[in-house]
């Protein structure tokens, strides 16, 4: 009986040192788990930031206002003017001894079709047309011809008239989101915006 109760003081300090032990265990392995629990969140929450972030599209709808949408080989019209994006791509000069690409940009093209379906006569030209990214920065056309095919002419646009040709733009190389937005009134805000996704 005596050796018994030797015993248990001893066995009773084990079993805290032992509780204590799978304790402070427990409360790392919950501390861990609540800091991965945390990476994950944000991981999502900048995930779905990216993903709800607005469109090269949306983004011009939402800076000019009376906008017109539509895709790659669509047909879109506004105000009797009919543009089709059929094409759109990387591309080189044609001339790259005379026009040579500045540092950190690259040169993208577009191959389009214009069309006066009921519009009065226009003078169309591939000044009418940039590109926008997701970002609102805008890029004008290159007054150099690409290595695609011939630059979209600037000519008069009678009714039934329609125009075809490339136009090369000089941008960011690291954006991945573009749209053409073509000009029918920008004094009046009035434009066409493709993506070119």
């Amino acid at each position: 009986m005596r050796t018994i109760m030797k015993t248990k003081p001893f066995f009773l300090i084990a079993l805290i040192a032992f509780s204590s032990l799978v304790y402070s265990c427990t409360e790392t392995k919950s501390d861990e788990k609540s800091e991965t629990t945390e990476e994950i969140k944000a991981t999502v929450e900048e995930t779905e930031v990216k993903e709800s972030s607005p469109s090269a599209v949306e983004n011009t709808v939402a800076y000019y206002g009376d906008v017109t949408t539509g895709k790659m080989n669509e047909v879109v019209e506004k105000e009797g003017r009919r543009i089709i994006v059929l094409e759109f791509g990387d591309a080189k000069s044609k001339f790259p001894d005379v026009s040579e690409i500045p540092e950190g940009k690259k040169l993208v093209y577009i191959k389009t079709r214009v069309e006066n379906v009921d519009a009065e006569e226009w003078k169309s030209s591939i000044l009418q047309f940039f590109l926008r990214d997701a970002t609102g920065e805008e890029y004008a056309p290159s007054l150099y011809e690409v290595d695609k095919g011939e630059m979209l002419p600037q000519v008069e646009l009678n009714k039934g008239d329609m125009s075809e040709g490339y136009i090369g733009f000089e941008v960011n190389p690291e954006i991945k989101d573009y749209c053409l937005a073509y000009t029918v009134n920008l004094g009046e805000g009035k434009m066409i915006a493709i993506d070119l996704k």
